[in-house]
């Protein structure tokens, strides 16, 4: 198996009721072609996201303890309210006092960082290919929008915050509505 890391932007969704743990990522939308050329359909990690919940990491780093942050625990289509569709992957932070690095992502991902909001808004995805389609298999319509390949099946290994995303609209976006 090999493991694939795309960049996407995104928008953290805050969850109401969390303690500032729980947020909302779209971790990516479908139906856009993204900086590689690839076009994600929908439905594309459900199966995956059934079987298995992604590590949130930051960058990508699976070689630093200190740079996993915490855990995927639920995930859903996004809702029309909130953005274009996509999937959604709620995660928690691991505990701030005794994860540093928690602490740290969840100050970077508030709205009051700065004067210009927050500090980190991107998410990327490292996935693993199950199923695609290669340029030759591709509509015309998708060609015309610059697709290279479109994406069918993954599977979701991790989902990482990072500066700068690749695809529109993947962002984190808020944290739950509540704990029960």
């Amino acid at each position: 198996m090999t493991t694939e890391r795309r960049i996407y932007r995104a928008e953290f969704r805050e969850v109401p009721g969390s303690n500032g743990r729980q947020r909302w990522a779209t971790a990516v939308t479908y139906d856009v072609v993204d900086d590689y050329g690839t076009i994600w359909q929908p439905g594309v990690f459900d199966a995956a996201l059934g079987e298995r919940m992604p590590t949130i990491l930051y960058g990508h780093d699976w070689y630093a303890l200190d740079h996993v942050l915490g855990a995927g625990i639920d995930f859903r289509q996004t809702p029309d309210d909130v953005g274009p569709p996509g999937v959604d992957v709620l995660f928690e932070f691991a505990d701030p006092d005794e994860v540093p690095s928690a602490r740290l992502a969840m100050a970077l991902l508030d709205p009051k960082a700065t004067s210009r909001g927050a500090v980190l808004r991107d998410v990327s995805v490292g996935f693993e290919r199950r199923e695609w389609l290669r340029r030759d298999s591709l509509t015309a319509e998708q060609l015309a929008q610059g697709a290279e390949e479109v994406m069918v099946r993954a599977g979701m290994d991790e989902l990482s915050l990072v500066v700068r995303g690749a695809v529109p609209g993947a962002q984190v976006r808020g944290r739950r509505g509540a704990v029960d």
